[in-house]
């Protein structure tokens, strides 16, 4: 079975789709071949244009930099949590390793303890965000 329109409905869409193509016209006619049309070609955007390229590059060093003061301050708050356990932190030189010190050698097991946890929590969260 043929879908049936009414006549006005045909005629409408018809003139819609020859408007349609006059406007369009200036874009497939060359400079010369436009001269009898009032319009000016669309501006293409970039992606029709043939599209854009980004580069993004990552500095190696600060991203190291970056990750290790972050851990770095998770350790920190990680040991002022109460009870609290005394300790300085810092990155060592090379950048690949935190130093914790504490303040009081008694508190060497709950630092350890605190710190596993930590550990732990952290590559719990980046195995489920690989998944």
């Amino acid at each position: 079975m043929l879908l049936r329109f009414a006549p006005r409905k045909i005629t409408l869409i018809m003139l819609a789709v020859v408007i349609g193509g006059f406007f369009a016209l200036p874009n497939v006619l060359s400079e010369d071949q436009r001269g009898w049309h009032p319009g000016n070609p669309m501006n293409l955007g970039l992606d029709l244009r043939g599209g854009a390229s980004i580069l993004l590059e990552v500095d190696p060093e600060e991203l190291r930099t970056n990750r290790m003061r972050e851990i770095s301050r998770d350790i920190r708050d990680t040991l002022l949590d109460r009870p609290r356990v005394g300790a300085r932190r810092e990155v060592n030189e090379a950048g690949d390793a935190v130093i914790v010190q504490l303040t009081d050698a008694a508190d060497m097991d709950e630092a350890m303890r605190r710190i596993r946890k930590w550990a732990r929590l952290r590559l719990a969260r980046s195995a489920c965000r690989t998944r």
